[in-house]
């Protein structure tokens, strides 16, 4: 049983706690530097002389963070997701043209893909 004085901190938890940054911690942790555990996908490691006093968390501030990591993931998938999109049109209307279904298209894509110079 944990006495008062000892308490499971997040990585980014104990990070403030220990003035230490983020990817210290996780080479801590890969190399058994600290006591941790794992739970629902998520490291805790053990502060055995942990005080509440010396100790604030900015919840807005971790919240924030993984917003803004989880708002650059998605920009990255969007634009990848657009290029497929571009991509798959490009080749229907391709597809299309050659099969002369329809002709706009044909005219369409002369313009944009240029004949090769004999």
């Amino acid at each position: 049983m944990l006495d008062s004085s000892e308490k499971w901190l997040t990585i980014t938890e104990y990070s403030n706690y220990k003035d230490l940054s983020v990817s210290t911690i996780r080479r801590y942790i890969k190399s058994n530097r600290v006591k941790y555990k794992m739970e629902d996908g998520k490291y805790y490691i053990f502060c055995p002389n942990f005080r509440e006093d010396s100790f604030v968390v900015d919840v807005q501030e971790d919240s924030h963070i993984e917003l803004e990591a989880k708002i650059k993931k998605l920009e990255q998938e969007n634009r990848k997701l657009k290029i497929e999109t571009h991509e798959m049109k490009m080749l229907i209307d391709l597809y299309e043209a050659q099969l002369g279904i329809i002709p706009q298209i044909q005219k369409k894509n002369k313009e944009i893909i240029p004949e090769l110079p004999r």
